[in-house]
Order: structure tokens, then C-alpha cells, then sequence
């Protein structure tokens, strides 16, 4: 199975097949305020499917795909925002390192999750409140980005395994707990 989401004229789209089985199933969402761009479909997905996001999603919205277990999810460049939640409480193989236009991670973006393979782009500035907080043994080191300027409460709570993390001279705000 794979999965695109893609933006088109009227609002934001989803289509989905499972390959060789010939089905294909495909949605497109009004961008109209309170409409979450990702359907609910991708919130608690349980598959090993791959889903990639299309190139006019600037954003990873709140909780997009929470809690879903997906073989991997494929980002584009031009992702600025990953929000609060978006890949919290999930298994998903997501590699940020691709993300080159990142500015701001979220409050909880990756809180709890597995499968992520950290490197901060550095283009980022922004790390929220318990970000990667919770990811147990996944996290062995990390290097801050000389561009990050904030870093969020306890943003590395009860990674057991972290033993380095290399923060520059340029962060300015470093709340309570990281």
C-alpha cells in the first residue's frame, strides 16, 4: 500500500492503492479553516504502508499521524514546521535530516515515538517543550544545530541511552528539564 498526500487548488488531497491489487482510492478535503490537512485516516493507521507527502505541504500539522505505525513516511525539503504532536506516540521510519527548509519542531512533535533518525537540519531554530521526550533508547547523541536559538522544557525527558548532546553558544532559552 502507499499513500500521497497532495495539495490542489481547492484543498488538500489524500490518494491511496494498494499496488498490484487494483484498488485506488483518493479523497480531496476543502482548505477551509478547521480542516486538518491529513485526514483522520492517517491518525492511528496501523499498517506497513509507506506514505510520502507532497511537495506543496509545507507543514506537518497538529497530530497528523499520532500514535500510527507506518513502515516509513517520506518528506520533501520544503517542510518548515513540524507541529505540536505529529508524529508523537508513533513507529514510523522518518528521516528529518532530508528537511532542509525546517525552522521549528513543535512541543511533543516526536514525544514517545520510534523509528526516527535524528539529525537536526540546520536550518532549524525552534525545539519545542518534550519534542523527543520519552524515546527511551533511540537517542544515543544529538547535535544541536548553530542555528536553534530555543529549546523547549525537558525536550530530551527520559532518554535513557542519550549520553551527548552538543548545544551551541547561540541558544539563547533553555527551559527547565532538557
Amino acid at each position: 500500500i502507499s499513500i500521497s498526500l497532495l495539495e490542489g487548488g481547492g484543498g488538500f488531497g489524500i490518494s491511496f492503492g494498494i499496488l498490484g491489487g487494483g484498488f485506488v482510492y483518493s479523497e480531496l478535503l476543502p482548505n477551509n479553516k478547521g480542516y486538518n490537512p491529513l485526514p483522520p485516516l492517517i491518525v492511528g493507521v496501523f499498517m506497513k504502508i509507506e506514505v510520502s507527502i507532497g511537495i506543496s505541504i509545507k507543514k506537518i500539522p497538529k497530530y497528523a499521524f499520532y500514535g500510527s505505525v507506518i513502515k516509513e513516511v517520506h518528506l520533501h525539503q520544503d517542510i518548515n514546521l513540524i507541529d505540536e504532536g505529529a508524529f508523537a506516540e508513533s513507529n514510523i521510519k522518518i528521516n528529518i535530516q532530508e528537511l532542509s527548509n525546517l525552522k521549528a519542531i513543535g512541543d511533543g512533535a516526536f514525544y514517545r515515538s520510534r523509528g526516527l533518525i535524528i539529525y537536526l537540519p540546520q536550518t532549524l531554530e525552534t525545539i519545542g517543550s518534550y519534542a523527543f521526550a520519552n524515546m527511551y533508547n533511540d537517542i544515543k547523541s544529538i547535535v544541536i544545530p548553530n542555528s536553534v536559538t530555543s529549546i523547549g522544557e525537558s525536550c530530551f525527558e527520559y532518554c535513557n541511552n542519550l549520553v551527548s548532546i552538543s548545544i551551541p553558544k547561540r541558544v539563547t532559552s533553555i527551559s527547565r528539564s532538557c
